[in-house]
């Protein structure tokens, strides 16, 4: 039997939320030239770690920076970082597009002149890397489904020695829903493989256990991941989605 891993990145297998905060900050300057130190203060990082279940994709992290900066309550965050972004984004006058492709070269920018100080705010979590490692080594398939730029991902996952091919990463190039990409996946593979679709963001979850086609795939929510207990509940009470914590991930991985 094979086992087949769809796996988001961010908040399943790598805690990149003190590195998200600092490209936030730098990519700010670009807006907001008070910002002048290379990191935020630390207690703006403390704050972002809390609230950054509310970020989707990576460049939503400027908005929550500043948001941040400008003293919003974190409860308000949390309730209603959708229009609060929105209306931040809308007063600067920049498009989605532009958002995204500046906070993708600032990350270059970052890499460029400071590979390691860039890696060392990735934190992969413990026994995940040799967890994927021993399930790539036994013939395992692993797909990851991510709204992270691919490029940021491969250079991750090279540098932990994790020999994902670049054709099974997808990243916020694709342009489409996780469940989407899963679904189609899911119909070129052979029966019999036991898929697992493994995610720490619930609404991507809810909408894979919407797709009857999808009906065999183990739904699972990351628990060590990017999300609010109220959240971890409401997967806890939906029938077609498991809770899992890292430690049972673990054992998942390494035990067929």
């Amino acid at each position: 039997m094979k086992l087949v891993l769809a796996l988001d990145f961010d908040g399943v297998i790598c805690d990149s939320a003190g590195e998200m905060a600092v490209a936030a900050w730098r990519a700010g300057q670009v807006f907001w030239p008070e910002w002048q130190t290379p990191e935020p203060p630390s207690d703006l990082i403390d704050k972002f770690r809390s609230l950054r279940p509310v970020v989707v994709t990576g460049y939503q992290s400027i908005a929550l920076m500043r948001l941040l900066y400008c003293q919003r309550s974190m409860m308000q965050i949390r309730v209603d970082f959708p229009r609060l972004e929105e209306d931040l984004f809308a007063a600067l006058g920049e498009s989605r597009e532009n958002l995204i492709r500046q906070f993708g070269l600032t990350r270059d920018l970052w890499i460029a002149e400071d590979p390691a100080g860039w890696r060392s705010k990735h934190f992969f979590y413990p026994g995940i890397v040799t967890a994927l490692r021993y399930a790539l080594n036994q013939g395992h398939e692993i797909f990851i489904l991510s709204t992270k730029q691919v490029r940021f991902t491969v250079r991750l996952l090279h540098d932990a020695d994790i020999a994902i091919p670049v054709s099974r990463i997808s990243g916020l190039e694709k342009g489409r829903t996780k469940d989407d990409l899963l679904l189609e996946l899911y119909l070129q593979s052979q029966r019999g493989d036991t898929w697992y679709f493994v995610e720490d963001r619930p609404e991507a979850l809810l909408q894979a256990a919407q797709r009857p086609e999808l009906k065999n795939v183990h739904c699972l929510l990351a628990a060590w991941g990017y999300n609010f207990p109220e959240e971890r509940q409401e997967c806890i009470s939906h029938p077609a989605i498991d809770v899992i914590d890292l430690p049972h991930f673990i054992t998942l991985c390494t035990s067929l």
